[in-house]
């Protein structure tokens, strides 16, 4: 980061001081590359806390484009920034919307149910027993959840191979849960969809949420639960050692759901959504931001 104004920092922050405004930028954009870390950590060494320093990364050759190049790349970069900062605004403001809109169904819905009341929590293994070993189902990790609700990466696994282990079960339309510090917290949460022969296995730290079709719409239970308001609650329920914080099935159990009637859940889900694909769009710009930049610097150099 480029600093404006006089501070104090850590020792485990190097300071490197240009001299020019322009040439910070511009060397703070370069500083991030791929090209540029991936030297950095060859100079890196210990093995608990491993450091680099001075004295190794002054080795390192850079690129020193004149001040007109220079400005043409901080410019360019800076459309990226001014895109991303965009984007940031475009997610707060989404995400202050479907609040608002969720606040208002705990305001005016005249049903309110325990979520054990309209929906099964942690289902059984039990359900697989007639089920070949052969099939294959979706295999799914904790790092393969997105922060933004989302399943990004799913194996095909035989299912006589991951019932041996201790995997948590889900099935199609099922809703998997971080319980575990800090996967909850960052919002590792997303609705079971695409799922080989519709059926997955995952982490062990999933709890499993599985609407009743017959009262609840699982999109309309997972934009419900999909929210910080609710991650915040959790978070103070969590037991065990730190580091190894979980939230207990409990707190699921004791969680009020409004519950307006099917077709008014899937107007709902439809407003919902419609903030959702501009909260993902904005996501994609973010994502994309750093290979941008990199484009534009090695375009340059």
């Amino acid at each position: 980061m480029v600093c404006n104004k006089p501070g104090v920092c850590s020792t485990d922050i190097l300071v490197f001081r240009f001299k020019s405004e322009t040439s910070a930028i511009f060397y703070a954009d370069y500083f991030r590359t791929s090209s540029f870390n991936s030297e950095v950590l060859l100079t890196v060494v210990g093995q608990q806390l491993p450091r680099t320093s001075w004295e190794s990364i002054r080795k390192i050759r850079v690129p020193a484009p004149n001040p007109d190049v220079q400005n043409e790349i901080v410019a360019e970069c800076g459309t990226v920034d001014d895109e991303v900062t965009s984007a940031h605004a475009s997610i707060a403001a989404a995400s202050t919307t479907v609040e608002r809109k969720i606040a208002q169904i705990y305001a005016s819905s005249s049903q309110v149910k325990k979520l054990p009341q309209i929906a099964f929590i942690n289902p059984s293994k039990t359900e697989l027993r007639a089920i070949s070993d052969d099939t294959l189902v979706s295999f799914v990790e904790m790092a393969s959840v997105s922060e933004g609700g989302q399943i990004t990466h799913r194996e095909s696994r035989s299912l006589g191979h991951l019932r041996k282990g201790s995997y948590t079960y889900f099935a199609e339309n099922d809703i998997i849960v971080a319980k575990i510090t800090p996967c909850m917290e960052n919002g590792k949460c997303a609705l079971a969809q695409g799922l080989e022969n519709r059926m997955g296995m995952g982490s062990t730290e999933f709890h499993v949420l599985r609407a009743d079709p017959e009262q609840v719409l699982p999109a309309y239970l997972f934009a419900l639960i999909n929210r910080a308001t609710i991650r915040n609650a959790a978070a103070k329920v969590m037991t065990g050692s730190s580091g190894h914080r979980r939230v207990p099935a409990s707190f699921y159990e004791n969680l009020e759901i409004p519950l307006p009637k099917l077709a008014e859940q899937r107007r709902i889900v439809n407003e919902i959504e419609v903030e959702q694909h501009a909260i993902a769009a904005a996501e994609a710009i973010i994502a994309a931001a750093p290979a941008r930049k990199q484009a534009i610097l090695q375009h340059y150099l």
